[in-house]
């Protein structure tokens, strides 16, 4: 679920108040909070479309910053100097921001769970971001990072044959054990990405 949708949702439902005054952001009074959620929100509209891409380390890198600006600039409201329902407004975004940055720690984590078990995972991953941004894309070089991912696959394949049967004397691959967890997840990911391939052709 696009998690701009999310903060307009609590703005239409009235979970941020509208027409209170008291919000202080360096130095300016301002007389109204909602203004400020819906900024928020259309911040976070515009990182999503432009890496509109699954897993992707740049969107991780983008979304980190976007949240820890938005931590500094609510850290800049004098909150002591809010209404009642000012302060609950200015609590309810700063728990959002805590939620999202504590998803976006936990996405880093799997992404370092499934390392091992998807190594072509970054580098298809830059490809697609550069589609994406419309830059200009080397077909040679584009052709040599898929052949490389194709390599990675068949290793990895062979890797997590030879875990599933170690008596087999001609793998010589070094076994790769994952959790069924792990598992499941690895393959969603690469659900993704295939997705996003089949937009070159």
């Amino acid at each position: 679920m696009k998690r701009w949708f999310i903060v307009y949702g609590m703005v239409g439902l009235g979970c941020f108040g509208a027409g209170r005054g008291g919000p202080v952001d360096s130095g300016r009074v301002t007389t109204d909070f909602a203004p400020v959620v819906g900024e928020f929100a259309s911040d976070v509209q515009s990182v999503e479309r432009a890496y509109d891409v699954p897993w992707s380390d740049a969107a991780l890198a983008r979304e980190e910053a976007l949240f820890g600006e938005w931590r500094a600039r609510l850290e800049r409201f004098d909150f002591e100097a809010l209404d009642q329902g000012g302060r609950i407004d200015w609590l309810l975004l700063s728990a959002h921001l805590g939620s999202e940055q504590d998803r976006l720690m936990l996405e880093r984590s799997r992404l370092a769970e499934v390392a091992e078990v998807l190594p072509f995972r970054a580098a298809l991953h830059q490809l697609e971001t550069g589609r994406w941004r419309h830059d200009a894309i080397d077909p040679r070089a584009a052709a040599g990072v898929l052949d490389e991912a194709t390599r990675s696959i068949r290793e990895v394949r062979r890797r997590l044959d030879k875990a599933r049967d170690p008596k087999d004397e001609k793998n010589l691959a070094e076994p790769l054990v994952v959790t069924p967890v792990v598992a499941a997840r690895a393959a969603s990911m690469v659900e993704a990405l295939r997705g996003s391939l089949k937009e070159w052709f």
